[in-house]
């Protein structure tokens, strides 16, 4: 009997931990940002009627601190505020919470040391580059690629870990951005 392939990913698939969606939503449930990854929710309409089901559901949830998890249809969410943003990792019911919890931990994380440790509605939208290509580096097609902090940082900001101290995109001049964009060329053409 043939071996199939196919039946092998699908078991993989069945196995890896995935993310449905991931949102960030100001202090009003208005979209900053938004990546889906099912086919569920790739139609704008049905995005946007869980993003408001998620964002009514999050305001009843919020207590003293702003962060929670909660099961909505057939969704695990975790979510995290800031003074005027709110960021939501969504998950399939069946989903371990943890590893839902850690990818958004690694999101508010990165974007925390990348923007300043102020993440509200203005920073984020002025930065929304930066913001998508973390979300990038987390999760990709729903697979979570990576939850370390740092190495996420490293990744944006296309910088491998012998380069010294971390600088947030924002506090580099024009000059210095460039010179660290020659930098790593060098580097680069030197090992081959």
């Amino acid at each position: 009997e043939a071996w199939d392939a196919s039946a092998t990913m699908d078991l993989q698939d069945l196995c890896l931990p995935r993310v449905a969606a991931i949102l960030i939503l100001d202090a009003d449930g208005e979209r900053i940002a938004c990546k889906a990854f099912t086919p569920r929710l790739q139609s704008a309409g049905a995005l946007k009627a869980l993003q408001s089901r998620i964002f009514g559901r999050s305001k009843l949830s919020v207590g003293g601190e702003i962060g929670d998890i909660f099961i909505l249809d057939a969704y695990s969410i975790v979510f995290k505020g800031s003074s005027d943003a709110l960021f939501y990792v969504v998950g399939d019911s069946a989903e371990n919470e943890l590893i839902i919890q850690a990818v958004l931990d690694a999101l508010v994380e990165t974007l925390a040391g990348l923007l300043g440790s102020q993440l509200d509605r203005r920073t984020l939208l002025d930065n929304l580059a930066i913001v998508l290509l973390t979300l990038d580096e987390v999760v990709d097609s729903g697979m979570i690629l990576e939850t370390n902090p740092q190495a996420l940082r490293q990744r944006v900001m296309m910088r491998g870990s012998e380069d010294g101290p971390n600088q947030a995109m924002s506090e580099l001049t024009i000059s210095e951005a460039l010179s660290q964009a020659r930098e790593s060329m060098i580097k680069t053409i030197s090992r081959n």
